[in-house]
């Protein structure tokens, strides 16, 4: 256990006896992770609210967390299953963004405008990934957890959690050099 995950447990241990201005310290450690993680997979619109219902979540949930544990993976499965509840509302929304970036990626634009549109490119090819693909690299890359936490979290063993990361990364490079919008092939 690293020195990070023993002051989540002293928060932890601090909420649970009663001084629930603890958990603030927990939410401030991983606002910042836990937001990235969710502008990853839904509108910006609904990431403050699920951000907020992600953390009411994790604090109602406390008591069953097993101190042994880190706290970053368990948060994040729970952002994880908050996320995938959600997912079936927003696809309208994200098939009208991809096809707008589609429409739109060879207009003439400012490079600020090129590299947001990249940046939903990018995103929108790791969408496309197979789920298992899509889950591991979301949640090492945009939630910034390394691959023991990805693995705890989404209850799979750590090589897998490697060779799932080569192969989506193979996959992702494949699609971005042939800007491919539809997703791989072969999978």
């Amino acid at each position: 256990m690293n020195s990070s995950d023993e002051e989540d447990i002293l928060s932890i241990q601090r909420v649970l006896t009663g001084d629930t201005r603890a958990y603030a310290l927990l939410v401030t450690k991983y606002e910042r992770r836990l937001r990235s993680y969710c502008r990853s997979k839904l509108p910006d619109s609904e990431v403050d609210d699920t951000v907020q219902d992600i953390f009411i979540k994790a604090f109602k949930s406390l008591s069953g967390f097993r101190l042994g544990r880190g706290f970053s993976p368990w948060l994040f499965t729970i952002a994880l299953n908050s996320i995938a509840s959600k997912k079936h509302r927003f696809r309208n929304e994200e098939d009208k963004r991809a096809r707008f970036i589609a429409e739109n990626r060879d207009v003439h634009a400012t490079n600020e405008g090129m590299d947001k549109l990249e940046a939903e490119f990018l995103l929108k090819a790791v969408g496309a990934l197979p789920r298992g693909y899509r889950d591991v690299v979301e949640l090492y890359y945009l939630a910034e957890l390394d691959t023991e936490q990805t693995a705890e979290a989404l209850g799979i063993g750590l090589e897998a959690v490697k060779t799932r990361l080569f192969r989506a990364r193979k996959l992702l490079r494949e699609m971005l050099e042939n800007g491919n919008r539809s997703g791989p092939q072969g999978v």
